[in-house]
């Protein structure tokens, strides 16, 4: 009988050491949500925020920013790019996951570069209420904003290059670095933040 009394309390023992386990590992798991979600309200902070893909706040940073450079002023910004990967079900959007990544834009008064990045870029180029040029895009117009070392770089090029398989020049040196949109109503439902 203490055989059989000490092999139930070892029995006894074990599940309550992965119970306590399988709590100790969701309180974790909370913690560290937690913290992400304080480190990303915190980059937010003074920011220009896109939730996926929509400037949500910041708007007037960017102008600030664009308007210093252009007068030739050394001036940064802190872009917020926060991403959420969106599966449809039969009725309605469910989000799967959440990212955010965090960029700071500089120019010392005659280049621009991201601080994490070895790129530098002579000109940012503002293409404002540029139509869809495509009947199928979710929007009706944008306002691009580009960073290039080629002044002649339209939002087209940057769209042809990204997207074509045929693309026959040489590689683009330019990148889409701010965008506002007005959405299609069909797809206004998807952009409300």
């Amino acid at each position: 009988m203490k055989r059989e009394n000490k092999v139930l309390l070892g029995i006894a023992v074990l599940l309550a050491a992965v119970c306590l386990g399988q709590i100790w590992i969701k309180h974790l798991e909370k913690v560290r949500m937690l913290a992400e979600q304080e480190a990303e309200r915190t980059a937010k902070e003074d920011s220009v925020v896109f939730e996926d893909g929509d400037v949500v706040s910041g708007r007037e940073l960017w102008l600030d920013f664009y308007g210093t450079t252009q007068a030739g002023e050394p001036a940064s910004v802190r872009l917020v790019r926060s991403y959420s990967a969106i599966e449809p079900d039969d009725t309605y959007y469910v989000t799967r996951e959440h990212s955010y990544h965090v960029r700071e834009l500089t120019f010392d008064g005659e280049m621009y570069a991201f601080a994490d990045g070895d790129r530098a870029y002579r000109y940012l180029l503002c293409y404002p209420d540029q139509a869809a040029w495509n009947p199928s895009m979710a929007y009706t117009s944008a306002t691009f904003y580009i960073l290039t070392n080629d002044e002649d770089v339209t939002p087209r090029d940057i769209e042809r290059y990204e997207t074509s398989s045929l693309w026959e020049g040489e590689p683009l040196d330019a990148c889409t670095v701010y965008a506002e949109y007005v959405w299609k109503e069909e797809y206004q439902h998807l952009h409300e933040h």
